[in-house]
């Protein structure tokens, strides 16, 4: 299927990890649209050696490292690496993701540039090993400064688990599906855009297709 909408580009420097749901609690169709997602989101940002850079997580039973940052110095290359993403499968762990985030992809930030991780779930852990809170879990990466956008999909989500991952109400976002998700692309595109003023944003639209299978 093949979704067109339109995306501001942000031109703030920026940090932006993502750490995805690949569970099996979410179709492998679900999780097609999670990573067209995925790149509808950094489509927004300009990825270059110098400038914004983007990493991707997914968890399960277990969190994997799919891209570092500096790893792909193009938008075009990050996306032909999100495409090679495999679905894990496998018991949800979000405490364990958030926690494991915190000590790799964000281990080493930038001074002075924003760190953003977008943090997508559509239920709570499936796993009796992972009974610590989200809101505890989620402590090492505010400590960094990292700032997160959380985003719960379907009707599981529990919503106070996920309001107590972010700083801001407004940085915890709900999705009825994951088709849904992708049509708010460029909503969290402006989200995850840091620059702290309204007037200081440097935005301009264009127009990109995410091909979903």
């Amino acid at each position: 299927m093949c979704f067109s909408f339109s995306e501001r580009v942000c031109y703030q420097t920026t940090d932006l990890g993502f750490i995805i749901d690949s569970s099996d609690s979410i179709s492998s169709q679900d999780f097609e649209q999670q990573k067209a997602f995925v790149k509808a989101v950094a489509q927004g940002f300009r990825i270059s050696a110098e400038g914004t850079r983007v990493g991707v997580m997914s968890y399960s039973s277990r969190p994997f490292i799919n891209t570092v940052f500096d790893q792909y110095k193009n938008n075009n290359k990050f996306n032909e690496a999100v495409d090679q993403i495999r679905h894990l499968q496998g018991q949800k762990r979000p405490g364990i993701a958030l926690r494991y985030a915190a000590r790799s992809l964000f281990y080493y930030p930038r001074s002075g540039v924003p760190a953003v991780a977008i943090f997508i779930s559509n239920n709570k852990s499936s796993s009796s090993d992972d009974l610590e809170s989200l809101s505890t879990a989620v402590q090492p990466l505010h400590q960094r400064g990292v700032r997160v956008v959380a985003i719960g999909v379907g009707s599981s989500v529990d919503e106070k688990d996920l309001t107590a991952v972010v700083n801001r109400s407004k940085d915890a976002i709900f999705a009825n599906s994951y088709e849904e998700l992708l049509a708010q692309a460029q909503k969290v595109t402006m989200l995850a855009c840091s620059i702290p003023h309204p007037s200081e944003y440097r935005l301009t639209f264009v127009r990109i297709l995410a091909y979903m299978i």
